[in-house]
């Protein structure tokens, strides 16, 4: 790293030189001639100006000092992929899942000893419909359109947010620091405001949408943990709400989430053990005022909760796939009950959609 003949001149001389036209950096010059001057041995790496790493080995005895000179470029630029690939998205840039927890967990933990009063905010931003992307325009376009995504995000909430990719179509982002009340819907109004223009990706022109859900930190913070599963009960509920647009946790979430899910269980053990029933509606012919005939509709009585609701558990059943079996029972049971009816007496069943496409 310095031309010229410096045979028989003081090895402090050289490396000063070198510091002095900035070949060298002056903290790596300085710990390398420590390391010399002390007489022992030990190894420093040197980064160059020119972007080259070099592990400087120093061994001495007695009198004599002998330093060797190894170039580890590759060696330095691999260990970066390594640690770049363990703490970043490789298709977005941003940072990955574990080190967006790293960061986050460290600032809540500040929170809890009491060294940060402010309020922070933490978001989960999912693209809706993005499977349909990927059908449609192939996973090339989709990851183009995750990319661009990113991109977006980045630009709208600048350099005071931490931007992460969760994983897929999902994103999620961390704000502390003079975050107001205001910002938990200015914030997520910028990002939908973001996504009003469209996509235009080799050569596809389309619109893209995007569900939030938002959660405030208070000064005393939950764990990392409970704070994406509120976040994610809030974007749930967006998404319930039509998509494309944002939702603030409230504790009334947390009861309804808990409340479905519950209902989730029970219903499939309800259709497990027979447990639903059947109400038929007759449908009368005006000009007869007779009953032509039925509608036959599925009725849930819940042991502990009482009768739940078909608006309630038909989309219940439709989330967790069991729709199928609930049709294929109505439609079994109906007919069954309407062989003792009259023969002029028919029956009507709704079938889902699923079932047909079964068929």
């Amino acid at each position: 790293f310095m031309q010229g003949n410096w045979t028989g001149r003081p090895f402090a001389a050289m490396i000063s030189a070198a510091a002095a036209r900035g070949a060298l950096p002056q903290r790596s010059s300085e710990t390398l001639l420590d390391t010399v001057n002390e007489g022992g041995g030990g190894k420093v790496v040197l980064k160059l100006s020119d972007g080259q790493y070099c592990e400087v080995t120093v061994s001495a005895r007695q009198d004599k000092t002998v330093l060797l000179f190894e170039d580890i470029t590759e060696r330095v630029k691999a260990e970066e992929r390594i640690n770049y690939m363990a703490h970043y998205d490789t298709l977005t840039g941003l940072p990955n899942r574990a080190y967006f927890t790293e960061q986050v967990e460290a600032d809540l933990e500040r929170r809890r000893h009491g060294k940060t009063q402010d309020v922070a905010m933490l978001m989960i931003v999912d693209v809706d419909d993005f499977k349909h992307v990927n059908d449609t325009m192939g996973h090339l376009i989709g990851d183009r359109v995750l990319v661009e995504t990113s991109e977006r995000l980045r630009r709208v909430l600048g350099a005071d947010s931490l931007v992460a990719r969760l994983g897929g179509d999902e994103y999620v982002v961390y704000r502390a620091g003079g975050v107001r009340l205001t910002d938990t819907v200015n914030d997520p109004d910028n990002i939908l405001e973001a996504f009003r223009s469209t996509f235009e990706v080799g050569g596809e022109v389309f619109a893209v949408n995007v569900s939030i859900g938002v959660v405030t930190v208070t000064n005393t913070p939950d764990n990392l943990d409970d704070l994406m599963t509120k976040a994610d009960l809030a974007l749930y509920k967006a998404k319930g709400n039509g998509k494309g647009q944002a939702q603030v946790f409230h504790d009334e979430m947390d009861t309804d989430y808990r409340y479905r899910q519950r209902l989730k269980a029970d219903l499939k053990q309800a259709v497990a053990d027979g447990a639903l029933s059947l109400v038929f509606q007759p449908i009368v012919d005006l000009k007869s005022r007779r009953v032509v005939s039925c509608e036959a509709l599925a009725r849930w009585h819940h042991p502990e909760l009482g009768s739940i609701p078909p608006s309630l558990f038909i989309p219940i059943a439709e989330e967790t796939g069991i729709i199928s079996d609930i049709s294929r029972w109505v439609l079994k049971a109906a007919t069954a009950e309407c062989r003792n009816w009259p023969e002029e007496v028919s029956v009507s069943v709704n079938i889902s959609a699923t079932l047909l496409t079964d068929m």
